[in-house]
């Protein structure tokens, strides 16, 4: 018999702090054991994913921020081997600016979890919800207590370092962002602490990637939106309907194109 899947109490659902509770799923995936991290069903947190020419981009409104670097700062200390993270239904949405459906994310610590096309293939095969094999606390002290200085002090030589690799690839359906564990707790620092910024039309993004050395490949950003639950459940909400009609589209341009017209339409006089 499965276990069934127990939501969490209503503070919990929205909790973003140190001790994070969330889900550990045992699997086998293509020769290899891995640790799956999910989030707790019923937490309140959603993401969007777009790939938009080079640049992958990750959506979400403060909580998510919160949460997500969160995740990244505490998976970069993990000293089991082959853990990842993921971030699957029901806590994606329909992505900003392309109206389309969001892939699931991994995230993998580069190279103490290495995750190829077949193990891609095989959790989106197995693809992980409710309890699994148990909850884990995330355990991230330093996020919130260490200073700017301290933070300098601890990190600074890493940064520099040549040898610090990161890669985001499209793998059987799935986006594998795999990064070296310094870059994890960057990336998780400047994601959390957008959610203390005041954020702007201007000023809402952050760039993720090696900031100490010239890049010319693909980039990636963390992207807030004000109101992204809003306009993502309308988006969600209107892509069904154009699909659900009678002339629906099968190109997923026009698809797309359909959707924005309609989800955003000026209201009738």
């Amino acid at each position: 018999m499965s276990r069934r899947a127990r939501l969490p109490r209503p503070a919990n659902r929205r909790d973003t702090g140190d001790r994070l509770k969330l889900h550990r799923h045992y699997l086998r995936l293509a020769g290899r054991d891995y640790t799956v991290v999910t989030p707790r069903p019923g937490t309140e947190v959603l993401f969007a994913f777009a790939h938009q020419g080079r640049t992958w981009r990750i959506f979400s409104d403060l909580r998510g921020a919160r949460f997500l670097g969160r995740l990244l700062w505490g998976l970069s200390y993990q000293r089991q081997p082959n853990t990842i993270v993921l971030i699957g239904a029901p806590f994606l949405e329909v992505a900003p600016f392309e109206a389309a459906p969001s892939l699931p994310m991994v995230f993998a610590p580069a190279p103490a979890a290495p995750f190829g096309t077949d193990a891609a293939r095989a959790l989106k095969h197995k693809m992980p919800t409710g309890p699994g094999h148990g909850t884990v606390r995330w355990h991230t002290p330093g996020l919130d207590h260490r200073t700017d200085q301290e933070w300098e002090r601890a990190e600074e030589a890493r940064l520099h370092r040549a040898e610090l690799r990161y890669s985001f690839a499209m793998r059987a359906g799935l986006v594998v962002f795999s990064v070296a564990p310094p870059l994890l707790r960057l990336w998780g620092r400047d994601i959390h602490g957008m959610a203390g910024d005041y954020l702007t039309p201007w000023d809402n993004h952050r760039h993720l990637g090696v900031w100490t050395h010239l890049t010319y490949g693909d980039e990636a950003e963390m992207r807030l939106l004000t109101r992204f639950r809003e306009e993502t459940e309308r988006l969600r909400r209107t892509r069904r309907e154009v699909l659900a009609s009678p002339d629906a589209p099968d190109d997923p341009l026009l698809q797309r194109h359909d959707t924005f017209a309609r989800a955003f339409a000026p209201p009738a006089r």
